[in-house]
């Protein structure tokens, strides 16, 4: 069999998409950069494809506005306006492309409640978040929506704008809804004789909503580490590779720069700024393109042409003595209401706990209106059932996928088929590479491969190895299914994967980004068989650091590491358990046949390797990881660990039985080790070999505010936070742990650190600057994921590139995707993560609140970590859950009297009690409750928290 070329780490010149940015010459220190250079890439990153504006600015401008003319059209609409008109997308366009610094684009984050929102702008222009003060602000847009925001002025230490118009009452908020059901009688007749030429003009965007708009690209704003200037200056940025220990432990051979704090010195980072929405900008397909909705021209027509979302929620009578109206009210509170449809009825007493879904078209929000219409109205089943909960929020977080089309399963069976065996007895088709199909591939068979997973999972993508060399190191091997051999680029398959980019893993189901016959069977590494993988192995010292070989020619040594596609065969298939009793020495000691009770039969070697043998390997694995990891967060990595719930079902399957926390072990922490150094050793690959094209994985610093309230909760306890970077705040966080003696002080303050942590993004080198690159919580200069290609369509961009720089420079200039197209995929794939991330959460959450339905916790301690007016927030750390308290449900037993602090803002809660048999309570942050957790079982169906009175306990 033939090896690929082993001296594959040299590295070689970028090829297709050229050099990364910031590595054309490397100085020793960065030269200055110009503002014209700077407001080009502004451009590069942020501008919208001219075609593309073109057919956005006639769809737009035809559908949202016609601002213009109406601001001239003398018959007047008779309902008074209410919210602005839209500015025309072509004039948001050229403002942003000339840099103006008063307009701003990003997504709207709206806060519970709806009454304030926030926007991350995507140029880092200014430092934080833009805030959106109610809904006159907000204008129409929802939370998700990409919009332009013109910036109005700064907001004052209370966070309330300064501006005079902005401090005006809102007027949405002064409607009643008695004022808003005569205005809809006013114009009743008008809106019956426009439905006969057609759709209101404001509604007009949804007849050709077919248009493809721009794929923008968001990325969140760093106020800590975005300047707004259009400067980066060189007192802010150091080189990695002048940091003794990353050399020693990641060895990076890019040197490339780093901010030296994640604090700003210029003033407009730290002045927090206010605006106003101009332009909604609706999402580019609807949810119901098939089969891509990256490239919706290839599924031929469309089967939704008005542009919608759905949205998922409860009917109520709409409030007011005279109303014969309803109201469609969102499950997310982070939504307005709705108004149904005319003829909707309100459910009856034995139906309230009925879902609806409904549809919301964009552009069909007049200005006139308070809330937001809603189409296409239907009832979707009963809360609190958990199939038609988990219906409800694989609709809302749009990971509704549905079935696999029968093209991509032709497509499937096409790419397996050559592999396909019966065994004899078996009514389950097997599958085995062909001898066609190890060509060029290493052959990793004898060694001794085996997989750590959960003790459920079906989708094995990642095998170890470890081997002792006669120096004293050790060689280890990642092996990873070779997805991209079966998933090749623009078949039916490789289409749908990217429409998914993630299989979603809820409480009792799996979504899988491919189909079954690939995610459990031909990539599954299975124990036994013989497997197509792509493998990094390197070569690591016993203290965890990387081995380095010098080459000729070199002045700095390179890190001992081989890259390419092998043929490997698992002999065995330990889960997490498992793995950590081998670790424990609970068996592996010596014994001819282990207690199955610690190392089932089923999970015991084949293929001629002993039980000792796998147990010397996992350990030797345990030893050096375990050092890397030590050596690690001595380095700066951050760990911020929250509790993941696990549920046992009972035996109808409808009603968990069991809820506990998910067990971190010393197993899970060894396959995250190897992970994470693969992960990062192909990410250095594919910046030295394919320039801007590589795909990585970015992590921006926090939010600082929110930081900054967490480092000021321990101050308030005598502890010492630095939030400045990610090795301050794990070396303070660290320190703490050590002194403070109140684990559950350390447990809240953790739990409260989450929070304003960013998500990690995927992106595309080249349409940022390489500082940009690092990972914030891993304290590392570039990162990337290789490693779970079954399940994160991001990774089978990476092994394609990873691949082509292996093939040389011509595969990498014939890459078929640009830098562009990359970072497009990059965008969608973070948003549909983000989208699984939410419908995982909200499973977790369903489940807990059936459980806690059938099994109420009477007592249990909760602790006080935020203080409003009418609720303060509760987390409940037996079963690591944040949950608001709300006053109104306790005035039988209870007076509230809140005291706000006048200069800094900050509330402090007495509840006083209305009978002797109760005890006054003094509620202030991290103030130790006995909390009662039941089930809010009206949709949208919840954790219920109620007080039984101080916390006791010990």
């Amino acid at each position: 069999m033939k090896d690929q070329k082993e001296n594959n780490n040299e590295p070689k010149k970028p090829g297709k998409g050229g050099n990364p940015k910031g590595k054309k010459k490397q100085p020793n220190k960065p030269k200055k950069k110009s503002k014209e250079k700077d407001t080009n890439q502004s451009k590069k990153k942020n501008e919208v494809n001219p075609q593309e504006e073109t057919k956005a600015v006639n769809q737009n401008s035809k559908n949202n506005n016609n601002s213009r003319s109406r601001g001239n059209n003398k018959k007047r609409n008779p309902r008074n306006n209410l919210y602005e008109e839209y500015t025309p997308l072509d004039e948001c366009l050229k403002r942003y492309a000339n840099n103006d610094k008063k307009l701003v684009r990003g997504k709207v984050r709206t806060m519970p409640g709806g009454k304030i929102s926030f926007l991350s702008c995507d140029r880092g222009t200014y430092g934080k978040d833009i805030l959106l003060d109610g809904e006159i602000a907000r204008n129409r847009s929802m939370d998700g929506d990409l919009v332009y925001v013109e910036i109005i002025g700064p907001v004052n230490e209370r966070g309330k704008p300064t501006t005079e118009d902005a401090k005006k009452k809102d007027p949405v908020d002064k409607m009643t809804m008695e004022d808003f059901m005569k205005q809809l009688a006013i114009v009743k007749k008008e809106d019956e004789s426009k439905k006969i030429k057609g759709e209101a003009k404001a509604q007009s965007c949804n007849d050709d909503a077919d248009i493809e708009f721009e794929d923008y690209h968001i990325e969140e704003d760093d106020d800590s580490s975005s300047g707004s200037n259009d400067e980066v200056e060189d007192d802010d940025l150091e080189m990695w590779q002048e940091d003794e220990i990353q050399s020693s432990l990641w060895n990076p051979i890019v040197n490339i720069r780093k901010r030296k704090n994640n604090t700003s010195s210029n003033d407009v980072d730290d002045e927090q700024f206010h605006g106003r929405v101009i332009h909604v900008v609706p999402p580019k397909t609807s949810t119901g393109s098939q089969p891509s909705e990256l490239n919706p021209s290839k599924s031929g027509q469309q089967q939704h042409k008005k542009i919608h979302r759905t949205i998922v929620g409860t009917v109520r009578k709409a409030p007011g003595e005279n109303s014969n109206r309803c109201l469609f009210v969102p499950n997310s509170r982070c939504l307005p209401r709705f108004m149904a449809p005319p003829g909707t009825q309100e459910p009856s007493a034995k139906k309230k706990g009925q879902l609806y879904r409904a549809d919301y078209i964009y552009g069909s929000w007049k200005t006139t209106d308070k809330w937001p219409p809603c189409r296409n109205l239907k009832p979707m089943g009963q809360s609190a059932n958990i199939e038609d909960e988990t219906q409800a929020l694989l609709l809302e977080f749009g990971v509704d996928h549905g079935e696999f089309d029968p093209s991509v399963l032709r497509n499937v069976e096409n790419e397996v088929k050559s592999g396909r065996f019966q065994e004899e007895g078996s009514n389950d088709l097997g599958w085995k590479p062909t001898p066609e199909m190890y060509k060029g591939r290493r052959d990793y068979r004898d060694e001794r491969i085996f997989t750590i997973d959960p003790t459920t999972a079906k989708d094995l993508d990642d095998a170890l190895h470890i081997k002792p060399l006669p120096d004293g190191k050790v060689e280890i091997g990642v092996h990873i299914a070779d997805v991209s051999h079966f998933v090749r680029p623009e078949t039916p398959v490789d289409e749908e994967a990217a429409r998914r980019t993630t299989t979603v893993y809820l409480v009792d189901r799996v979504i899988p980004m491919l189909p079954r016959p690939l995610c459990e069977i031909s990539c599954s590494l299975n124990e036994n068989v013989e497997r197509l993988a792509f493998s990094c192995v390197w070569t690591m010292n016993m203290d965890g650091t990387l081995a380095k070989k010098k080459q000729k020619g070199k002045k700095k040594a390179t890190n001992d590491v081989w890259y390419g596609r092998t043929v490997i065969k698992s002999c065995a298939r330990l889960d997490y358990a498992t793995a950590q009793n081998i670790i424990d020495k609970k068996c592996g000691n010596g014994e001819k046949e282990p207690d199955e009770k610690y190392w089932p039969k089923s999970r015991q070697p084949t293929g001629g390797h002993t039980i000792d043998q796998v147990a010397h390997d996992v350990r030797l694995m345990h030893k050096v990881a375990m050092a890397r990891r030590k050596l690690r967060f001595e380095n700066g990595a951050l760990a911020l660990n929250g509790i993941k719930l696990t549920f046992q079902m009972g035996e109808d399957g409808q009603i968990p039985k069991m809820c506990e926390p998910y067990p971190i072990r010393d197993s899970n922490r060894l396959i995250e080790e190897y992970m994470l150094l693969a992960n990062y050793l192909v990410a250095q690959r594919l910046i030295t070999h394919a320039g801007n094209l590589a795909v990585l994985r970015h992590h921006m610093p926090p939010l600082q505010d929110g930081i900054q309230s967490v480092i000021d909760m321990a101050a308030e306890k005598g502890y010492e936070l630095d939030g400045t970077s990610s090795q301050t705040l794990q070396e303070t966080l660290s320190r703490m742990g050590r002194e403070c003696q109140d684990k559950l002080l350390m447990q809240c303050i953790t739990e409260q650190l989450m929070a304003p942590m960013r998500p990690a993004e995927y992106l595309a080198a080249g349409q940022f600057e390489d500082f940009e690159w690092a990972h914030f919580a891993l304290n590392i200069p570039y990162y990337t994921h290789f490693t779970s290609p079954i399940r994160r369509y991001p990774d089978v961009l990476v092994h394609r590139l990873l691949q082509a720089t292996l093939d040389g420079q011509e595969a990498v200039e014939k890459f078929p995707q640009s830098e562009e197209e990359l970072q497009r995929l990059c965008v969608h794939s973070n948003d549909k993560r983000m989208a699984s991330k939410k419908a995982q959460e909200r499973s977790d959450r369903v489940f807990l609140s059936i459980f806690l339905k059938f099994n109420p916790m009477k007592s249990t301690l909760g602790v006080v970590t935020s203080i409003g007016m009418k609720a303060f927030t509760v987390f409940v750390p037996s079963i690591g859950v944040s949950s608001l308290v709300y006053l109104d449900e306790h005035v039988d037993i209870y007076e509230a009297r809140v005291v706000v602090n006048e200069e800094t803002g900050d509330r402090s809660m007495t509840l006083v009690p209305k009978d002797k048999q109760y005890r006054k309570i003094e509620i202030k942050v991290m103030a130790k409750l006995d909390i009662a957790c039941h089930c809010k079982e009206e949709p949208p169906i919840d954790v219920r928290l109620t007080i039984n009175g101080p916390y006791t306990g010990e």
